[in-house]
């Protein structure tokens, strides 16, 4: 009687990421198979039934060379938040969609708007969890105290806070306000500077892995001080840099299309070990 083959796995389903670790075989197999073949792009490959989709051609974008598309971040966010409901502890962190800033960019009128687009999305991935370290402080405080911004940012420029930062507390204020919140007025007015992370993995050559920077420091930043956030990135001077950048796409993509709220999950594991053996097929034929 044949073996019957087991799923594809992810070991990172409900575990956090670590860049520091080969990818697996399955991991390896499923970033072949979804980047490199050319099928329907507006197939359905992710659905959690809870509002959040995404089409071949949106995970298709984890590719190395492009950049990651704004839903697959969103996603990404989901999972994370997922991930954070079954912590046995009471400072649980929250992560925000990219849409949060629609709202604020709906409001202008003015014929502008393409480039307000453009720079808020751009900038983004600068103000990635505002909350963390304000999270946990007000986790320990009854909530007393407002605690302290943190900005995180991959990026390396000779750019001022003004010129860069400035904006990132307004556009997450008035995301608080539209939600009620009841911090939203102290965040708009706190006049302390957020702390910016000077991390050792900074670039200034990266132009498109904003995204993946993005939803590492999402994942793997829990309100360290900088001396003590030791993830394993590689800066980009070093000579395996790029293979990093590169194996964590795929990994991350094999988190996304493995995750138990995916109801595709196991069409996504067929389907790559279907072309696989059939690729293999065809290479004995000849």
């Amino acid at each position: 009687m044949a073996k019957k083959k087991m799923r594809l796995k992810s070991k990172y389903v409900n575990k956090t990421v670590d860049p520091t670790v080969e990818l697996t075989e399955d991991e390896k197999l499923l970033g072949r198979i979804i980047f490199s073949t050319q099928e329907e792009e507006e197939e359905e490959v992710f659905n959690d039934n809870e509002g959040l989709i995404l089409f071949r051609m949106n995970v298709q974008s984890l590719a190395p060379g492009l950049e990651i598309d704004t839903s697959v971040i969103d996603v990404y966010i989901s999972i994370l938040n997922y991930k954070e409901k079954f912590k046995m502890t009471n400072m649980k962190r929250h992560f925000f969609y990219t849409s949060m800033m629609v709202p604020g960019i709906l409001e202008d009128k003015t014929k502008e708007i393409d480039k307000k687009i453009d720079a808020q999305y751009d900038r983004f991935h600068e103000m990635l969890s505002i909350l963390m370290e304000n999270d946990i402080e007000k986790n320990a405080n009854g909530g007393r105290r407002i605690g302290k911004d943190v900005i995180i940012d991959y990026s390396k420029s000779d750019a001022t806070y003004e010129g860069k930062y400035k904006d990132n507390r307004s556009v997450f204020g008035r995301h608080m306000l539209m939600y009620q919140n009841t911090n939203a007025d102290k965040i708009l007015t706190v006049a302390k500077k957020p702390t910016i992370l000077k991390m050792k993995w900074k670039a200034k050559k990266e132009k498109t892995d904003c995204g993946l920077y993005m939803i590492m420091h999402m994942e793997l930043y829990e309100g360290s001080t900088v001396a003590q956030w030791k993830i394993g990135l590689q800066p980009e001077n070093d000579k395996n840099h790029r293979m990093q950048m590169d194996n964590l796409r795929s990994r991350i993509a094999a988190k996304i299309l493995l995750h138990e709220v995916n109801i595709y999950q196991k069409k996504m594991s067929d389907y790559a070990k279907k072309m696989t053996e059939a690729g293999e097929g065809g290479r004995n034929r000849q």
